[in-house]
């Protein structure tokens, strides 16, 4: 049987199993969430590794603040109603994005995915920085032509 977030993702790829409404919605959520911890202003390029962990000791810190937070929890929920196969496909999405793959890689990256699933995912996904456009990165790279064609 299929879900209607399979029907409605036939436009990005028959592989996936997450549909274009979805990823649109949660990657504007994802990234209306990532802009609580923007910064201000952008580092120099020898600041960034220490600057980088200035914030994650702050972020670690003050980690309970954002438990009762309602975007936080609207993202828990969403993400947490989406079937495994789906949160599979996200996290293959943001592998892909990531490490600048082709589609030619899914299979394998999305084999590793599922290997790696495991209960704490969603908050895996909550916690990669730039994870909206680290998706859209991964559909960019699903939806370009391989080479030779």
């Amino acid at each position: 049987m299929n879900t209607s977030a399979e029907r409605s993702h036939a436009d990005i790829s028959p592989e996936l199993t997450i549909g274009r409404d979805t990823v649109s919605y949660l990657t504007d959520k994802l990234r209306e969430y990532d802009a609580r911890t923007l910064l201000p202003f952008e580092p120099e390029d020898d600041e960034q590794d220490c600057v980088r962990m200035a914030v994650y000791d702050a972020l670690e810190e003050h980690e309970g603040d954002y438990l009762n937070e309602p975007l936080l929890q609207e993202l828990h929920c969403f993400l947490d109603d989406l079937s495994d196969d789906e949160k599979i496909d996200l996290v293959a999405l943001v592998w892909l994005g990531r490490n600048e793959l082709t589609a030619d890689s899914w299979p394998q990256v999305r084999q590793e995915a599922v290997n790696a699933f495991n209960a704490r995912t969603i908050d895996y996904l909550l916690g990669t920085p730039g994870v909206a456009e680290l998706i859209e990165g991964g559909l960019a790279a699903m939806a370009a032509p391989a080479l030779g064609d």
